[in-house]
C-alpha cells in the first residue's frame, strides 16, 4: 500500500525528531501582550530536507522579569514540511522553553510558518526549506558544489529498520580523479564535524587503477580549506554522519563527470555535460532515493546502437521501486516512531564484472557490465532483476532461516511485479506449480519445507505469498512492523532457526488473528508443540489457505489493515537509574493515526541497562483501530551510585554490577554480548565473588571470553548486601573493569584479583 507521508492529518510532531543544538544565526520574533512578552527563536532559518534545528520560546512578564511554568504551544502552518519534536511544554525557571524542528525528508521547497502560543500570547518565526541541489558543477567544470545531506550513519538506519544490508553512506560528488591528482576541499564554516571524503570505486571498473578492486581511500575533512592527494583512481565520494545538520562543500581538481539530478538538472545541461566530458569513465544519476554509477562506455555503446534512454525516467523508476518496497516492509516517511523511514539512498555501481547477473551486499549493490545489468538499469529498470537486489537491503533476517536468503527477498519482489505490471511470476510458471501440487499431494508426514527448499529457491516463495495472498497488501507491513517494535523494546530476538520459525507463526498468527499452525505443518515447516499449542487461541482459517497454489484462486481469509498511530512522547527531565524498569515515565499527547484516526496507549516501559546521558530508553506502546502497532521511544540519562562496568575486546561492554538505590541490593544488568570470544573463548574473562562480613562466599560466577554477563545477572541480581560485605573481582584484564561513582567514571581495577568492599551502600576500591 502507498502510505501518503504529506497528509495534513498527520501530528507535526514525532519520537524520531530529537532535539538539537548547532551554531547559527537566531531568527527570533516576538509580541508584546497584556500578559507580558513571547518570543519565539529558530537557532537557524535556512534548513533542507532532513536538517533540524532548535526552536526556544521565552516568556517575560511586562517588567522583561522571566515567567517560570507557563503551558507553551507550538504549531507549524504546514505540517507536511517538518515535525516538531515537542510542540507543548512549560517553560523553566529562566522562562524559557526549546524544542527542535525538523524538516521532513520529502518536503517542499519554500517559507513556512512556525507560531509559539502561551496564554493570550502569540507570536511566529519564518524559516525556509533550501531546495536540494546536491551536485552543482560551474559552468567549465572546474569545481563542484555539493550538498552532504545529514543521512547519519546507514548501519545505525538498518538496525533501526530491522533490514538485511545498509543502504549507503556515500554521497555523490560528480568527480573523479587519477592516483597522484591533488582535490581541494572548502568545507563551509557552520558544516557539523562529520564529514569525510572518498576515493575508489565499488567494485573493478576499467577506467580505474587498472581494473582491479581496491579498498576506498577515506579522509577526515575539517571546515575551510584542505587538500587530498589521490592515494588511487576513482570517483570522489562525501559521507556526512550527522544526523541532524546538512554541510556544503566545494570541490575541484580532478575532473567532473557528467552528474544528472532529479528535479534540478535539465536534458539540455545534461546532453552538454555528456558532450563536454566524453573522457569521464562514469556518469552518475541521482534521486531522491538513489544514486547511480554507470561506465560511460555503456552510455556511449547504447548511442551508437541507437538505443534511446532518459535519465529522468531512470531514476524516477528507481526512486519509485525503493518507495513500493518501503511499502511491503511498512516504513514511511510520514511514521513517527519505529515505522519511520530514515534518510539515506540505495547505491548502484557499475563495475565491470561482479557475481551472479547482479548482486547486493553492505553500502552497495553491483549491477556490473558484462551481464548487461549495467546497461539493464538505464533501458529498463523496472526489472525483477532491480526489485530483487533492492529487496535483499530490505530483507528481514529474523525470519530468513537457513536456506532462505534467495526466498524471502523476493516476497516483495513479487509484490513490486504485481503491483507495477500487474503480472504474477508464480502464476505464469506451470512447472512450479505442478511441484506445490505434487508436493501437497504427499502425506503431511512426509513433506520436507527444508528439501523443497534445496530444490528450488522459487518454491518455498509460494508459502510466503499465498499469506500475502490470503491476508492482503497489509499482512507484510505489519509483520514487518511487529518484528521492529519486539525489537525496539528490547525483547529477544531469534537466533537459531527453530527460533526464527516458531516466531514467524506467531508473529504471522497474531497479524492475521488467525491460528496459522494448521497452514505451516501442511507446509512441512517444523513448528515446537508449544507455539502450535499457544496459536489454538485464535481464531482458526475458515479456508484451507494453502490449497490456492495460483495466486486467482487465492481465499482472501481477512484483510489485515495497516494504519500507523502517530502522537508525542514526552520525557523531559527524566534520569533513570541503572537497572530500572518502569511503566509509569512519560506522557503521551496528540494521539492518532495516519488516516486520522484515534488510536490509543497500549502500555509504556522503560530500560536502563547502561550508565550515561543518553543510555536509558522510555518508550510508549500505541495501538490503532485496526490493531496496528507503534512504538515511539525518547533517550534518557541513566545514573548509579556506585558501580562496576565490565568491557571486553575494542570496548564491547558485557554489563554491570552497581548498587541500588538503597544502597541494599546489588543489582546487575547485561548487554548480552560476549566480551572477548577471540584469545579467551573458553578461557575465564573475569570471576566476581560476593562474600559477606565474616568472609564466607555466598556467590561465585565466572565468565569466560565466549560466555556473556547474563550469567552474573542470574547469580547475583537483586542480592542483599550491606556494610562490610565485598566483591572479589579476578579479572585476566583488570583495566577493563570500570568503576563509577555517582554515574561518573572515576578510574579502573589496577590488579587481579581486587577486593571491592561495600560500604554505606558504596563499592569502595
Amino acid at each position: 500500500m502507498t502510505l501518503d507521508a504529506t497528509r495534513r492529518s498527520v501530528l507535526a510532531a514525532g519520537a524520531w525528531a530529537l532535539p538539537v543544538m548547532g551554531s547559527a544565526v537566531l531568527v527570533p520574533s516576538s509580541v508584546a501582550s497584556p500578559t507580558g512578552t513571547l518570543t519565539v527563536v529558530t537557532e537557524r532559518s535556512r534548513l533542507y530536507p532532513d536538517e533540524a534545528t532548535t526552536v526556544r520560546v521565552t516568556r517575560s512578564d511586562d517588567a522583561g522579569r522571566p515567567r517560570p511554568g507557563d503551558p507553551v504551544t507550538l504549531t507549524l502552518d504546514d505540517p507536511s514540511r517538518g515535525v516538531i519534536d515537542q510542540p507543548s511544554g512549560v517553560t523553566d525557571g529562566a522562562g524559557v522553553y526549546e524544542t527542535s524542528l525538523r524538516i521532513r525528508s520529502d518536503a517542499a521547497s519554500g517559507i513556512g510558518t512556525l507560531t509559539g502560543s502561551s496564554a493570550a500570547s502569540v507570536a511566529s518565526a519564518t524559516f525556509e526549506v533550501r531546495p536540494v541541489a546536491v551536485v552543482m558543477h560551474a559552468a567549465d567544470g572546474a569545481s563542484t558544489r555539493v550538498i552532504a545531506l545529514s543521512h547519519g550513519s546507514q548501519d545505525e538506519v538498518m538496525t533501526l529498520e530491522n533490514r538485511g544490508f545498509a543502504h549507503s553512506d556515500l554521497q555523490p560528488t560528480g568527480r573523479h580523479v587519477s592516483r597522484g591528482e591533488v582535490i581541494d576541499v572548502v568545507v563551509d564554516a557552520d558544516a557539523p564535524a562529520t564529514l569525510s571524503l572518498f576515493i575508489g570505486a565499488r567494485g573493478p571498473w576499467r577506467g580505474f587503477n587498472s581494473g582491479q578492486t581496491t579498498d576506498l581511500q577515506t579522509v577526515s575533512l575539517s571546515r575551510g580549506q584542505q587538500s587530498v592527494a589521490a592515494a588511487q583512481d576513482g570517483i570522489v565520494f562525501v559521507r556526512n554522519t550527522s544526523s541532524e545538520t546538512a554541510a556544503e562543500v566545494s570541490l575541484s581538481g580532478g575532473s567532473p563527470h557528467p552528474v544528472w539530478v532529479k528535479n534540478r538538472t535539465t536534458a539540455t545541461e545534461f546532453a552538454d555535460q555528456l558532450a563536454a566530458w566524453t573522457s569521464a569513465p562514469v556518469v552518475s544519476l541521482v534521486g531522491d532515493r538513489v544514486v547511480v554509477d554507470v561506465q560511460r562506455r555503456v552510455v556511449d555503446d547504447l548511442g551508437t546502437r541507437g538505443v534511446s534512454w532518459d535519465p529522468a525516467d531512470v531514476v524516477l523508476r528507481l526512486d519509485r521501486v525503493l518507495s513500493y518496497t518501503c511499502d511491503v516492509y511498512g516504513l514511511t516517511y510520514a511514521a513517527v516512531g519505529i515505522a519511520h523511514k530514515y534518510p539515506g539512498r540505495v547505491y548502484f555501481s557499475g563495475p565491470d564484472s561482479g557475481a551472479g547477473w547482479a548482486f547486493a551486499t553492505n553500502q552497495w549493490l553491483c549491477f556490473q557490465v558484462d551481464t548487461g545489468a549495467s546497461e539493464a538499469l538505464l533501458t529498463t529498470p523496472d526489472n525483477w532483476g532491480t526489485w530483487h537486489e533492492v529487496g535483499h537491503t530490505f530483507q528481514t533476517p529474523a525470519y530468513t532461516w537457513s536456506g532462505l536468503g534467495e526466498v524471502t527477498v523476493n516476497i516483495s519482489s513479487l509484490a513490486l511485479q504485481q503491483r507495477l505490471t500487474g503480472e504474477h511470476r508464480l502464476d505464469q510458471w506451470p512447472e512450479a506449480k505442478d511441484r506445490i501440487t505434487r508436493y501437497f499431494s504427499q502425506a503431511v508426514g512426509d513433506r520436507s519445507f527444508s528439501q523443497l527448499t534445496d530444490e528450488d529457491p522459487f518454491y518455498p516463495l509460494f508459502l510466503f505469498d499465498q499469506l500475502r495472498q490470503s491476508f492482503g497488501e497489509g499482512f507484510y507491513p505489519a509483520v514487518s512492523q511487529a518484528y521492529r517494535v519486539r525489537r525496539i523494546r528490547g525483547l529477544a530476538m531469534p537466533s537459531t532457526d527453530q527460533e526464527k520459525k516458531d516466531l514467524f507463526a506467531q508473529i504471522a498468527s497474531q497479524v492475521a488473528d488467525r491460528d496459522l499452525g494448521p497452514f505451516f505443518t501442511a507446509w512441512g515447516v517444523p513448528i515446537a508443540a508449544s507455539v502450535l499449542s499457544s496459536l489454538g487461541t485464535y481464531p482458526a482459517l475458515q479456508n484451507q489457505i494453502w490449497t490456492a497454489i495460483d495466486s486467482r484462486d487465492a481465499h482472501r481469509e481477512r484483510t489485515v489493515g495497516y494504519n500507523l498511530p502517530v502522537g508525542v512522547l514526552s520525557a523531559r527531565n527524566v534520569t533513570l537509574y541503572l537497572g530500572e524498569a518502569t511503566s509509569s515515565v512519560g506522557d503521551v499527547s496528540g494521539l492518532s493515526t495516519l488516516d486520522g484516526s484515534p488510536s490509543s496507549v497500549a502500555g509504556r516501559e522503560s530500560s536502563a541497562a547502561n550508565v550515561g546521558p543518553r543510555e536509558g530508553r522510555v518508550l510508549a506502546l500505541l495501538r490503532a483501530p485496526d490493531a496496528t502497532p507503534e512504538a515511539l521511544w525518547r533517550t534518557v540519562p541513566v545514573t548509579v551510585t556506585s558501580a562496576l562496568e565490565f568491557v571486553g575486546i575494542y570496548d564491547i561492554r558485557a554489563g554491570w554490577i552497581g548498587m541500588s538505590k538503597d544502597g541494599k541490593r546489588l543489582v546487575v544488568t547485561s548487554t548480552g554480548v560476549a566480551p572477548h570470544d577471540y584469545y579467551f573463548r573458553g578461557k575465564l574473562y573475569y570471576q566476581v565473588i560476593l562474600q559477606n562480613a565474616a568472609r564466607q562466599t555466598l556467590v561465585s560466577v565466572t565468565v569466560n571470553g565466549d560466555d556473556t554477563h547474563d550469567k552474573v545477572v542470574a547469580a547475583l541480581n537483586g542480592v542483599a548486601v550491606s556494610s562490610g560485605y565485598r566483591l572479589r573481582v579476578n579479572a585476566a584484564e583488570p583495566s577493563r573493569v570500570r568503576i563509577y561513582q555517582d554515574g561518573e567514571r572515576v578510574g579502573t581495577l589496577s590488579s587481579t584479583p581486587q577486593n571491592v568492599s561495600i560500604r554505606n551502600g558504596r563499592f569502595v576500591v
